[in-house]
């Protein structure tokens, strides 16, 4: 026997959410097939339970999967198309490592523009065991160079 444990209205129909009790032989669930907006908060699992979450995209094999007993976030795209595009903003990594490629078998690249199309070069900020800083960046002519604050032109810092 199903026991109610919630009534919701969406727009004009109220729905009866039930949790069945029966030996717990089926999973609590909800399943919606149309759009859904959450105005709050949206949990899964309780802390220290966790379950997984999967977020499909219109590709088939492609997706984000929060594995919650692996504790990764896996993102799965399609080769040759950005699979994580991140539009403003910055990443950061407070602790562990960024790995490009995977054990000596697959190709790692990291590719970094100057985004604005002026002299303005990108840059690799380095700090060593006393927390030095040196900025790292590839001039015009292809020369990498040495910067002790961010490089604001092409000519800044020496030639390593």
């Amino acid at each position: 026997m199903a026991k109610r444990i919630g009534k919701y209205k969406v727009s004009q129909r109220i729905w009866d959410i039930n949790q069945h009790d029966e030996a717990n032989s089926s999973p609590e669930s909800l399943a919606v097939t149309n759009n859904a907006t959450v105005g709050g908060t949206l949990t899964v699992s309780t802390d220290g339970v966790g379950k997984d979450v999967i977020f499909y995209s219109g590709t088939a094999g492609d997706n984000m999967t929060w594995d919650a007993s692996a504790e990764a976030l896996i993102l799965t795209g399609t080769a040759g198309q950005d699979t994580l595009q991140v539009a403003d903003g910055d990443v950061l990594v407070t602790k562990g490592n960024v790995v490009l490629g995977a054990n000596s078998t697959q190709a790692g690249n990291l590719t970094l523009w100057d985004g604005a199309g002026g002299n303005t070069p990108a840059w690799i900020l380095l700090h060593s065991c006393d927390g030095t800083a040196q900025y790292y960046f590839a001039a015009n002519d292809g020369t990498l160079r040495r910067h002790s604050s961010a490089p604001t032109a092409n000519g800044d810092g020496s030639a390593v």
